[in-house]
């Protein structure tokens, strides 16, 4: 963490390490801003019980945060943080499950921060961040992230962000499986991993499209969970550079046996690769 993280010139100076174990001790305290996390400062045994010298008060964590002025050293401090704890993963034979989400980080309160826009999410128009993350599933660890204006689109960079995650892995980390939302849905990112020879599993978009093929399909089969069937076929949709294996889920929102699914699309569509 001391390699990674920058330097501070000040002849009286907290300890960079000793400032971020302090900041992430005050956000597992459940602190929500930096004036939570300073107040760990009046508890006397939380320096030594963390083993660091001193704890920051608010204004030692405004300075440490503002060391990060660019996107490229912010890359180049979180790539080491990350390489080093995909570096402690041991190697499985089966390989590790790969999980890549784009979320929304709903930031109302903060309407003058950069890259907070008006974006469509699940709870309506709201202004968020659009970042993309990716975990190691198996491990519960995050491999990296990258935060975006809350008006990007969705598969924006996509590319760019799966492939310096996948050079961030160590030679015996092996992926068995990548697992994608619907942000990942595009023929880009599909001959990406595709090239890479890396089976895939990728929420389809639930378009007009998608929605008359689920129509047309009439040989389903049912399932244990009571109300869903399944149907799978080769699909070839459009912006595809070829036909590609479709598994296809429904779910009977009316059947009285799942009154729970009431609130779920009556259809939706995954894509994947073996």
């Amino acid at each position: 963490m001391e390699k990674a993280l920058p330097q501070r010139r000040s002849p009286n100076h907290i300890a960079c390490t000793d400032l971020a174990l302090g900041f992430l001790a005050g956000v597992l305290s459940g602190g929500t801003k930096l004036a939570h996390c300073a107040q760990l400062r009046g508890d006397p045994l939380m320096a030594d019980l963390l083993g660091v010298k001193r704890l920051g008060s608010q204004s030692s964590y405004s300075r440490f945060f503002g060391l990060f002025s660019s996107a490229r050293f912010n890359s180049e401090c979180f790539g080491r943080l990350w390489r080093w704890s995909l570096e402690q993963l041991l190697s499985s034979r089966a390989g590790y499950t790969l999980d890549l989400d784009s979320t929304h980080l709903l930031h109302e309160d903060a309407h003058q921060k950069e890259g907070v826009r008006s974006s469509y999410t699940p709870e309506g128009m709201r202004r968020c961040l659009h970042p993309l993350l990716g975990m190691i599933s198996e491990a519960k660890l995050v491999a990296g992230f990258w935060l975006r204006p809350g008006n990007t689109r969705s598969d924006n960079n996509a590319v760019a962000f799966t492939a310096e995650l996948l050079d961030r892995l160590p030679s015996w980390v092996r992926l068995g499986l990548v697992r994608a939302d619907s942000g990942f849905c595009d023929e880009r990112m599909m001959a990406f991993l595709e090239t890479r020879e890396l089976p895939y599993i990728i929420v389809a978009r639930l378009h007009q499209p998608t929605r008359s093929l689920i129509s047309r399909v009439t040989h389903w089969q049912a399932t244990e969970l009571p109300g869903t069937e399944v149907a799978e076929l080769i699909h070839q949709t459009w912006g595809w550079s070829r036909a590609r294996r479709m598994v296809l889920i429904r779910h009977r929102v009316n059947n009285a046996l799942r009154p729970e699914a009431a609130s779920c699309l009556s259809a939706r569509a995954t894509g994947s690769r073996r």
